[in-house]
């Protein structure tokens, strides 16, 4: 009986692998009243073969408590006809700006105006003893920000309104082929767990309930890991990713230089020699009056020591001068 029942197992995910590789095939009921022996008679023989919507109520509720805040999925039946392509869209931009609170504030009322929201965000600056060391503070800041595709690229257009764009850069991955091929599979283990359901119904013995039951989890974890990927990459295409850095600066970098002549190209050069050496004597003045109450302290020290020595030095020449003359009278 036992080997039977095995041989019967064995069978049942044979069929299921066939089913994956036959686009829209249903399960005969002939072939499954000779394949189970008797055990699937309850089987509608007119039933189609059982094709899932991606969103069911149960998995919804299961990953709800992982979905994004501002994240809604969308629902309906995806079926392997349905050939949309699935494309996720992805962007890399780099900014500067003289305003940086101005900016922050532009750039999360641009999310959103967009129906966006905020993956991730840091914002970071110089230490305060850097203040010390002749630098200014500067500051910036990162946002990971999931936006609706269909805004995607009229919002990288826009950070051009917020900010100066220094860099940009933007991709897209086409994952039409992944997506129907795990939706496929996902549809055939959903089949084998309704059979092996019904076959569990009609087990004759504690050994093979535990068989059934142990395949039953595998095809459950299965289900529950496709599911996942799917219900991921659709988050990916629904809503793209763009990453924005944001520095501040003193002055904005020109990205595209005017046409210039050789005139002026020298011009440029000795103006910029100029400012060069008109910073370094603002940044030197600085410095000396930061410094002025140490180089105080220190002139008053300086002071000291050299009257000290000059006091010392005088003292040994008279002595020198009164050991001398002693020498010349006992002479």
């Amino acid at each position: 009986m036992k080997k039977r029942f095995s041989l019967i197992l064995a069978i049942v995910v044979i069929a299921a692998l066939l089913a994956s590789c036959t686009s829209g095939t249903s399960y005969k009921s002939a072939d499954s009243a000779e394949y189970y022996n008797g055990y699937y008679d309850d089987v509608d023989p007119a039933a189609p073969a059982y094709e899932p919507e991606f969103y069911e109520a149960d998995y919804d509720e299961y990953y709800s408590e992982s979905e994004p805040a501002g994240f809604t999925a969308t629902s309906g039946t995806s079926t392997n006809t349905d050939f949309a392509e699935k494309m996720i869209y992805s962007a890399r931009v780099t900014l500067e700006t003289t305003e940086f609170e101005k900016t922050l504030q532009s750039l999360e009322g641009l999310i959103t105006s967009y129906g966006g929201f905020i993956e991730s965000s840091y914002v970071t600056g110089q230490s305060y003893s850097s203040k010390w060391n002749n630098y200014e503070p500067r500051r910036s800041a990162e946002y990971v920000i999931r936006v609706p595709s269909t805004g995607f690229k009229s919002m990288i257009n826009d950070f051009s309104g917020i900010g100066n764009v220094t860099e940009q850069r933007d991709w897209a991955e086409n994952i039409t082929e992944q997506f129907y091929d795990s939706q496929s599979r996902l549809n055939t283990l959903k089949v084998e767990e309704e059979r092996l359901l019904a076959m569990l119904e009609k087990a004759e013995t504690v050994a093979d309930m535990i068989d059934l039951e142990s395949r039953l989890s595998e095809v459950r974890y299965s289900i529950e890991s496709v599911t996942s990927r799917l219900r991921n990459w659709q988050n990916q295409v629904d809503y793209s990713t763009i990453t924005v850095s944001i520095s501040e600066v003193k002055e904005l970098t020109t990205i595209v230089e005017p046409q210039r002549t050789y005139w002026e190209e020298i011009g440029d050069g000795l103006s910029a020699t100029i400012k060069g050496v008109g910073n370094f004597f603002k940044q030197a003045f600085k410095w000396l009056i930061v410094a002025l109450p140490v180089l105080a302290v220190l002139g008053i020290i300086a002071l000291i020591t050299i009257v000290i020595i000059k006091l010392a030095t005088r003292s040994s020449r008279k002595k020198r001068n009164a050991e001398a003359k002693q020498d010349s009278e006992n002479q």
